[in-house]
């Protein structure tokens, strides 16, 4: 992802944490954090926000949010019995989104949820599903033992195109006051 990232000429990517990036007062337009909110000291990460943001700046948090289908439901069940980190899908976020509260309380927000399908592979869905976090290192055997569970989801639910659809809505929350002007 940083490879294609780098290809766009106006971004720069900087490799350091959300909350000690080295970045001048003022000089950011827009910040996105997308799928790792939950990892960041909210309130460190507010105060970097406060000082790197324009007067206008804007403050995006993403997260592709799975539905209740049995499918996800299959998932979670699997990630439960083998994965010991596993908080819930979005890092846990939605089983305690008093941190996202507390970054927003005093701009407030604005939610937006867009439907987003996701649409794989045999081979995308079970490399895909391995990639959280949370997943036990390769050598292990709860490893393997996921990823047989995982074919054998999609084995079960995928249809004639050799395809199995995720429930999913991606949900943006955005500022609404700028974080200057409520400092």
């Amino acid at each position: 992802m940083h490879d294609l990232a780098r290809t766009f000429e106006s971004l720069e990517v900087i490799n350091d944490s959300a909350e000690n990036a080295n970045l001048e007062e003022d000089s950011i337009d827009r910040i996105i954090v997308a799928q790792a909110f939950h990892w960041f000291d909210w309130q460190k990460f507010l105060d970097k926000t406060r000082f790197i943001l324009k007067d206008e700046g804007k403050v995006n948090l993403i997260w592709n949010k799975r539905g209740d289908s049995t499918v996800n439901n299959e998932c979670r069940l699997l990630f439960e019995k083998y994965c010991p980190n596993f908080k819930g899908f979005g890092g846990g976020i939605w089983n305690n989104i008093q941190p996202l509260e507390n970054f927003f309380q005093e701009t407030g927000y604005k939610l937006t949820e867009y439907e987003n399908p996701l649409i794989y592979s045999k081979n995308d869905f079970v490399n895909r599903n391995l990639t959280g976090s949370y997943i036990p290192v390769k050598d292990k055997e709860e490893y393997l033992l996921i990823r047989e569970g995982l074919e054998e989801i999609f084995n079960e639910y995928s249809d004639e195109n050799g395809q199995i659809i995720m429930d999913n809505t991606t949900v943006v929350y955005e500022n609404i006051k700028n974080f200057k002007e409520v400092k």
